[in-house]
């Protein structure tokens, strides 16, 4: 099953071009090869007993914090309702050599809130960014962007979710946190120049700060407003204005960042 607004239906689909070559390494006398993206996924769903038919892989990188790590976002269906689809997330670290999990985090859909109705999952994706949290723990980061199919009334929204491998563990430590929403009104009359959005855009940046041994974040919160008009031209081009900035602090309360 997948999300409301795709128009291809496959039991699962693999989005992600091949990012994983075979690799050789010696290790003394012996060589070792990285196993191919399919076999990977494949025995991720062994391993953890999903049905193929009920999951969607959404992406699968390599580590940026271990060359020899591979990380894999698979979403789950918990549902066939055909006014709402939840999915259970499954976030996976997998050794490219052996295929075999290392860390595993999992949420059902009232937590992690990958819900689908009129505001559907668009996109997941691992963040290609490398965190540093801490002096030692380097994380990576999901995320989920959402969005309606109303031409009058387009709305969009990006969430991310940091995690971290803590020993054995992976854990979330920021948890679903928007970084971009737009909300639209528009004439869809086409000989008819008139759009009108409110852009919220929350950029994070980490300081030399920290709380709990992470840390601090740096959420700098802008609000522009986008008007559609003809400019000199006759052509009907966007006018941004920033309508107000703001900055705030998430600090890690050992558990999570708030």
């Amino acid at each position: 099953m997948l999300f409301k607004g795709v128009y291809l239906r496959l039991n699962y689909v693999f989005l992600i071009v091949l990012f994983v070559s075979c690799k050789s390494s010696k290790v003394g006398d012996k060589a070792m090869t990285s196993v191919d993206r399919e076999s990977l996924v494949r025995m991720v769903y062994n391993e953890l007993e999903l049905d193929e038919s009920e999951v969607q892989l959404y992406d699968i990188k390599r580590s940026l914090n271990n060359s020899n790590e591979v990380i894999i976002v698979l979403a789950e269906s918990e549902n066939e309702e055909e006014e709402e689809e939840r999915y259970t997330s499954h976030i996976v670290i997998v050794d490219g050599i052996s295929g075999k999990i290392r860390s595993h985090f999992t949420e059902d859909s009232n937590l992690n809130g990958w819900i689908s109705n009129a505001v559907f999952i668009d996109n997941i994706h691992v963040d290609s960014t490398n965190y540093l949290l801490t002096k030692t723990k380097e994380g990576f980061g999901v995320r989920i962007k959402f969005r309606n199919m109303s031409q009058p009334n387009p709305y969009s929204e990006e969430r991310i979710s940091l995690f971290v491998k803590d020993n054995n563990q992976l854990k979330k430590v920021l948890d679903a946190y928007t970084i971009h929403e737009s909300i639209g009104e528009v004439n869809v009359n086409t000989n008819v120049c008139f759009g009108v959005f409110k852009i919220f855009e929350n950029k994070i940046a980490f300081q030399n700060s920290s709380t709990n041994g992470y840390y601090d974040i740096l959420v700098n919160k802008i609000e522009t407003q986008r008007n559609f008009q003809k400019d000199e031209s006759n052509e009907c081009n966007p006018l941004d204005k920033v309508v107000s900035k703001k900055k705030i602090i998430l600090k890690f309360d050992g558990k999570a960042y708030h």
